[in-house]
């Protein structure tokens, strides 16, 4: 997914490349990484606007956790897919991502965690 970062890209600060990496490192954790393979439906539009997600609200990179990817992943594909049907198997699939992290048991809850300090 990451397999090579430029030492350097002209328009990244410093703390942006350190949040690079540590996003980058997330995707080669087992579950995303699985989730990544299984599903090669999942484009770089959507793993790129789950990173701005995650520089929008501010996360250290520390934070940058699989609960929170499959919040911004799921919130991207809702974005994406206004008129997705009911079935969609993609969005069935990170429905059951979610589920595993226990995202919608409190439903609000980790929405409001991942971004709360967005302007």
């Amino acid at each position: 997914h990451c397999t090579h970062i430029p030492r350097s890209i002209p328009t990244m600060t410093p703390e942006e490349r350190k949040c690079l990496v540590a996003f980058c490192a997330l995707l080669e954790k087992p579950p995303i990484e699985r989730l990544l393979l299984r599903r090669p439906d999942i484009d770089r539009y959507s793993i790129a606007a789950c990173f701005a997600y995650f520089l929008r609200a501010k996360l250290a990179p520390s934070e940058y956790t699989e609960r929170k990817f499959a919040v911004c992943l799921y919130i991207d594909n809702l974005m994406q897919d206004d008129d997705c049907e009911a079935n969609d198997p993609l969005r069935d699939e990170i429905e059951s991502l979610c589920a595993h992290y226990q995202i919608f048991e409190k439903p609000n809850g980790l929405r409001k965690e991942v971004f709360q300090h967005m302007e």
